[in-house]
Parts: C-alpha cells; sequence; structure tokens
C-alpha cells in the first residue's frame, strides 16, 4: 500500500523502489526458507489415505470441532450470503428482483466506462484464458528444465515475492497502460509459480528409473515426454490451467494500475461500481464472479484429489 501511494499520489520513485526492493528480499528470504524445508522434510504420499472419522458431539473435542468448523463456514458464507441479498432483492421493497442482472447482460445498458458492462465478463474471461494457457505452457517448460540447471528452481519460485503493485508499475513505465496482450502477458506472469509448483510437483512423482530406462532404449526427450511424463500429468495439466485461470480472474491490482478505460475486467467493474455506492449493481457482478471461480476450483477439487498441487 505505501509502495503505491508513494508512486500515485507523492511520486516519489525513489523511496517506492527501496521498498519495493526491501519487499522483495523479506519475501525471497521467506521463500527459500519454505522451498528448503518444503524438500528436506517433505513426506512422500504413498498408499492408501485415511478415511476421515466422523466428529461426536458426545466429546469435548467433538463439540471444538464442530464450533469451530462453523465458524469457518459462517466466515465463508455469510459474505456470500450478503451478495445474495443484495443482488436479487430489491433493497428499497425488499422484494425479488433481477433488474440489476438487467444492467450487465442487456446490450443497451452501458456501465461506467461507456461501454456495455457485458463486456467486462468477456475481457475478464479472455484474459483469464490467455493467462492460464501461458502460465502453464511457461510452467511446463519450466518445470522439464529444472532439474538441469541449477537453482532454477528457487530463481523461479522467487517470482511469487514480488509484488502485484511493484510488478503493474513495472509494466506500466515498461510497456504503457491499455494494451491487451500486456494485461494479459502480466496475468499470466502472476500466474505463472502457481503453475510451477503445480506440474514441478506431478513430474517429481514419475519414477524417475522409467525415464531412464526409457532413455537406455534409445527414447529421446521428445518421445520420453510424449510417452512417459505427458499421459501422467494431464491432470496437473488441467489443475495449473483452472488454477492460473481463476488468479486472473479475481486479479483488480494488476489491472487497475495498468487500466486506462478500454479493456475493464469483472473485479475493476466491480471497485468502480462500489465507489459509486451502487452495491446492489456490484453485488450482482461478485456473484457471477464468484460462480465462475468456483468452477475453476471444482475443476482443481476434482482433478487433484490423488496429488499434490502446492
Amino acid at each position: 500500500m505505501e509502495i503505491f501511494r508513494q508512486v500515485s499520489r507523492n511520486l516519489d520513485l525513489g523511496l517506492a523502489s527501496i521498498l519495493a526492493i526491501s519487499q522483495f528480499l523479506i519475501l525471497a528470504l521467506a521463500g527459500f526458507v519454505y522451498l528448503h524445508f518444503s524438500r528436506k522434510y517433505a513426506i512422500p504420499s504413498r498408499g492408501p489415505r485415511e478415511a476421515p472419522s466422523k466428529i461426536s458431539m458426545r466429546s469435548l473435542s467433538g463439540l471444538a470441532e464442530s464450533i469451530f468448523l462453523l465458524l469457518i463456514v459462517s466466515f465463508v458464507a455469510l459474505p456470500l450470503i450478503a451478495l445474495v441479498s443484495y443482488a436479487f432483492f430489491d433493497p428499497r421493497s425488499g422484494s425479488l428482483s433481477l433488474s440489476v442482472f438487467g444492467k450487465i447482460f442487456v446490450q443497451s445498458e452501458t456501465s461506467l466506462f461507456g461501454v456495455p458492462a457485458i463486456s467486462s465478463v468477456f475481457y475478464s474471461l479472455s484474459f483469464a484464458l490467455i493467462a492460464s494457457l501461458l502460465a502453464t505452457l511457461f510452467g511446463l517448460v519450466a518445470s522439464l528444465k529444472q532439474s538441469r540447471v541449477p537453482f532454477i528452481g528457487f530463481f523461479l519460485a522467487s517470482s511469487v515475492a514480488v509484488s502485484i503493485v511493484t510488478l503493474g508499475f513495472g509494466y506500466l513505465i515498461g510497456f504503457g497502460s491499455g494494451s491487451f496482450m500486456v494485461i494479459a502477458l502480466s496475468h499470466s506472469v502472476l500466474a505463472f509459480p502457481f503453475a510451477f509448483r503445480v506440474l514441478s510437483n506431478a513430474l517429481s512423482k514419475i519414477d524417475p528409473e522409467t525415464i531412464d530406462s526409457a532413455r537406455t532404449l534409445g527414447a529421446s526427450d521428445n518421445e520420453v515426454f510424449l510417452s512417459i511424463q505427458l499421459p501422467n500429468i494431464r491432470g496437473a495439466l488441467l489443475v495449473s490451467m483452472a488454477f492460473s485461470f481463476a488468479v486472473s480472474l479475481g486479479e483488480l491490482a494488476l489491472v487497475l494500475i495498468l487500466f486506462d478505460g478500454l479493456f475493464p475486467t469483472m473485479p475493476v467493474h466491480i471497485y468502480r461500481l462500489i465507489t459509486t455506492y451502487d452495491i446492489p449493481a456490484a453485488a450482482a457482478m461478485g456473484l457471477i464472479l464468484v460462480g465462475v471461480s468456483f468452477l475453476c476450483f471444482y475443476v482443481i477439487e476434482f482433478f487433484a484429489r490423488e496429488e499434490q498441487v502446492l
């Protein structure tokens, strides 16, 4: 927040740069510690998983678990209930109404940016689709090559130590604002660490003796990838795409920095609606965003039941 304030309000790029470098060093150190201990103390998941036990309300521990789960569910469910109440009910009369959705799906209605509100849904889905494909592609290439280049895993994972605000202003200074592909590429860079982690974990679970045997028999790298590695990471590829899609879909800060009025996404549209106190319309757009994100994480859960994705 201080970096954003120094650049956008005070125009003090020097102080903002010092803060950005300090933030990067702290987060990079935390990332290094995480990678070191996650590899050193990793427990291989072999054999069938233990079936979850039912919570017993007759015991003190069971009662405590039930209260804890109730608090977690309430923390997640109450905001969703608020979105539904504002989106589907008229705040004045309290009756059921779908009028706010007309501002989004009716082409004659224009948004705050002078374009149909439905365009923000299209732009968000377009950015997310491009970002998911690029992040998964780059993550796959980096995962396949990391065993040949020392420390590449730490170098690639350290990109998550660059804050979104710092990344956004870097692209703004380097490429300017308003470019469709710059926003899409920046989203792919943002999602890349997640894609890399998912695919790297999936590839590490393939038996190395199988790959060595194939190469001993004369198989090329392409043949090893197509015949052995690719069939074993198909689920991870879908998980990577879904995760990257969801990351891009909900991103606000980076798009807000690069946005110049041409390509409003759903988060930007929600943000602008909130600033104009049009809460029902913001809630309706928020429900659409939640619905699409829910589908992404359902895909992640469905294809990652037997593998660790993070």
